[in-house]
């Protein structure tokens, strides 16, 4: 029975284990088939050409940004309108924050 307001935890467990067991597991798995010699032969992987570049990457994962949709789907009014300034009647009663150098400090 489910009561309104009341959050499934079962559910939620029964969700939270299924997909943490893959997490879990396959490294096992891994761990368990190099001791028997059972993973794929990597000596036949092509070398790289070329040292690289980057000793580090800093991956950020940003919610809230423009979907995909609106970032390739052409907009040739856009160009028309890029360097014009915007019209009052979108910037009126509208706040904007700026940080300057002596605020920072």
């Amino acid at each position: 029975m489910t009561c309104p307001g009341v959050p499934e935890t079962d559910l939620q467990r029964r969700r939270f284990f299924t997909s943490t067991a893959g997490g879990l597991g396959l490294p096992a798995l891994a761990s368990l088939l190099q001791q028997d010699g059972l993973l794929a032969d990597e000596s036949h992987l092509p070398l790289m050409h070329f040292a690289p570049k980057a000793k580090n990457c800093i991956y950020l994962f940003m919610e809230g940004g423009p979907s995909q949709m609106d970032l390739c789907d052409p907009k040739p009014r856009l160009n028309e309108l890029d360097g014009q300034p915007m019209p009052d009647s979108l910037l009126k009663e509208i706040k904007f924050a700026f940080i300057q150098k002596e605020s920072a400090r």
